[in-house]
């Protein structure tokens, strides 16, 4: 998410934050708030009461612009759809996260599409070899294709 504070005496600083595993957001000054499960108006409305209260700014103005950081996964996967990327994710991650395979799935033809770029993976390569897991960024979608029968 994009944090933007604004305020008298040329108060105007941007920062990109991301939600960590916990839920929270690190934020100069003022540390950890928790972000999970809040609207962006009442986010904003808790980081200028924090900046206010710490006695960092007399006055703040908060603004907060949630990105898109989700993947989205599908196919012969038990729980698909989309996920949000919470820090790194890597694809052998995101199938776990999606409750693994199908008895249907075909593990050696993954489909990754990133920017209308498409990649086949062979997920039993990155078994025997962790260094070819690939680190998910947002917006890719994967496809775990069929197997034959």
């Amino acid at each position: 998410m994009i944090v933007t504070l604004e305020g008298p005496g040329g108060l105007n600083d941007e920062t990109e934050e991301e939600v960590d595993e916990s839920g929270a957001i690190r934020l100069h000054y003022i540390g950890n708030l928790a972000a999970v499960g809040k609207t962006t108006t009442l986010l904003e409305r808790e980081i200028e009461k924090a900046y206010i209260d710490k006695e960092i700014y007399r006055q703040v103005m908060a603004r907060v612009k949630v990105l898109n950081r989700f993947y989205f996964i599908g196919g012969e996967i038990k729980a698909g759809g989309r996920y949000p990327i919470v820090g790194e994710i890597t694809l052998s991650q995101a199938i776990i996260a999606a409750g693994n395979f199908t008895e249907w799935a075909n593990p050696k033809k993954i489909i990754l599409v990133r920017n209308n770029s498409k990649r086949s993976i062979d997920f039993r390569k990155i078994r025997t070899d962790p260094e070819k897991d690939v680190p998910l960024k947002a917006g890719d979608s994967i496809t775990v294709s069929r197997g034959l029968m």
